[in-house]
């Protein structure tokens, strides 16, 4: 009989998951590994009231060929503890980490990033907070790498510390081993974190404070209409 991978994630995984903020996490089955992203009581609320756009925005760009965004594999909403309320939770392919790059590199990665962008703004999203730190590399290594790296280097946790529903442990950033420097001519790399993305019909739009300021376009910091070029502006800081 079919499982679906909700089903196996609240019970293996969700039930003993202390969530109480808006953060990344992920984890490993004996076949395929994916990137779980959960989000906090308050930004699910927003979700459902339609006040976010993230999911909408990965339901749209799911699945399209040649894409550089970041592939929806399923969502699902699990109930937190205490106070915390619901989680939406947005079960995404797994990626690892970026870094310093040499110039031929860096202009393959800010083509991919041009093809995402493109492949967004053609399906009527804009992301509003493109930078460095959401641009990932495609995952290559295969489970029995994943499962061996996780085996010398397990799940860690924070100290505890107190909340309303009592002590949390958040859990520890542990990225995935960067990849080889040969890899990187060929490794492809994905736009993520569509957190912030807001559709292009102004009509629809629930916030215009968008983009870290360093990046942010002159129309946004003097209150006037925007569009998608906003995100090209940011891509041109980030060159």
């Amino acid at each position: 009989m079919p499982v679906l991978l909700s089903s196996i994630l609240v019970k293996f995984y969700m039930e003993n998951l202390p969530i109480q903020s808006y953060a990344d996490f992920a984890f490993g089955s004996t076949h395929q590994q994916f990137a779980l992203k959960a989000l906090s009581g308050h930004y699910t609320e927003l979700s459902e009231k339609k006040r976010t756009w993230e999911l909408r925005a990965l339901e749209r760009v799911k699945s399209q060929l040649d894409t550089h965004c970041l592939q929806l594999v399923e969502h699902f909403v699990t109930s937190g503890k205490g106070t915390a309320g619901f989680h939406l939770c947005l079960v995404t392919d797994l990626l690892g980490e970026t870094t310093s790059l040499s110039s031929p590199t860096a202009k393959r990665i800010l083509r991919h990033v041009l093809r995402a962008l493109a492949s967004m703004h053609e399906r009527g999203m804009i992301h509003t907070d493109l930078k460095s730190d959401h641009v990932f590399f495609e995952n290559i290594l295969t489970s029995t790498e994943i499962e061996h790296t996780l085996s010398e280097n397990p799940p860690k946790r924070h100290e505890a510390e107190a909340s309303w529903d009592g002590a949390v442990q958040a859990a520890v950033s542990q990225p995935l081993p960067m990849p080889a420097l040969h890899d990187f001519a060929t490794r492809r790399l994905v736009l993520g974190d569509m957190g912030s993305a807001q559709p292009i019909d102004s009509e629809q739009r629930t916030t215009s404070i968008i983009t870290p300021p360093a990046l942010r376009a002159p129309e946004i910091f003097l209150h006037g209409p925007w569009d998608e070029k906003v995100d090209i502006w940011s891509f041109g800081c980030l060159i």
